[in-house]
């Protein structure tokens, strides 16, 4: 299984020369089989527009799974040529706050005149608007399988994800969390995962702002993947001002977990391979 990374920022999107190695688009994952084109995407940030650079043009057929519908996570949806396009077959899972709510209403609230020009159901191809709810999610294509889970965040229904290849690695995508109660909250969907993707938008000083927020300070994030006893860690959704040079000296600072797991800091563009993870001690 490869991810491959769309955007990485969160909040809002950061353009300029300060931004140009990690990369300035919102939160974006493209996951697809070696060799084949992505069918499945996570979030639809910014990001989402560079989802025809691994389609060699061709309209996304597949499934998209939001993790919840605050901006940086949805804008991208009018703006990408891949499923905004006459050929397109999207089925889009959007969150809902519960089993009797229209997904494409609880889209349109942020999506149609007069804060956007025109509605989701007026996106170009075919789509279907389904909603996210906890547990198995059901996907056109069974090359993976994917699982929610409700997780803590600011500002409506949020979800943690895990990805699998039947029988093969696992992968889990928290973008958004804020870790409470010892730093154990939505365990249960990241345990054991080969590969953990996880918001990592504050460092330890701005721990009162991750919490005003709904996020996670980096230390609590590496604590978090000991704890789920991830084989890796990336950490992603990286902060609009977080400037190359700063990232840098996180990823210098944090090489690894406390436990011993090896640590990354995302950088758009770039495609991880998901390997079964190696034995770590703690």
């Amino acid at each position: 299984m490869n991810l491959t990374l769309l955007g990485v920022r969160g909040s809002t999107a950061a353009p300029g020369a300060d931004f140009v190695r990690y990369g300035g688009h919102t939160s974006c994952v493209a996951v697809s089989a070696p060799g084949e084109p992505p069918a499945l995407v996570l979030d639809a940030g910014t990001g989402l527009r560079r989802l025809g650079t691994l389609l060699d043009g061709r309209p996304f057929r597949g499934d998209v799974v939001l993790t919840h519908l605050h901006w940086d996570h949805v804008q991208g949806l009018p703006f990408s040529g891949a499923v905004d396009h006459p050929e397109s077959r999207v089925r889009l899972h959007v969150p809902v706050p519960d089993a009797g709510a229209d997904p494409l209403e609880v889209l349109r609230r942020a999506m149609s005149p007069p804060h956007f020009p025109i509605g989701p159901d007026e996106l170009l191809g075919e789509w279907e608007f389904v909603p996210l709810l906890p547990g198995p999610v059901a996907l056109d294509d069974d090359r993976f399988a994917v699982s929610a889970r409700r997780i803590r965040h600011k500002g409506g229904v949020a979800y943690g994800l895990r990805v699998a290849e039947p029988g093969g690695v696992q992968a889990a995508y928290l973008p958004d969390h804020l870790l409470l109660d010892g730093g154990t909250d939505g365990a249960a969907i990241a345990d054991g995962v080969d590969l953990l993707l996880h918001d990592g938008q504050f460092v330890a000083s701005e721990q009162l702002l991750a919490t005003a927020y709904g996020h996670t300070t980096v230390p609590a994030a590496l604590g978090y993947a000991d704890h789920c006893r991830v084989g890796r860690v990336v950490l992603t959704h990286h902060h609009p001002d977080r400037t190359d040079a700063a990232l840098d000296e996180l990823a210098a600072a944090f090489p690894e977990t406390p436990g011993g797991r090896p640590v990354a800091f995302a950088v758009q563009g770039t495609t991880l391979a998901v390997s079964p993870k190696r034995n770590v001690s703690q």
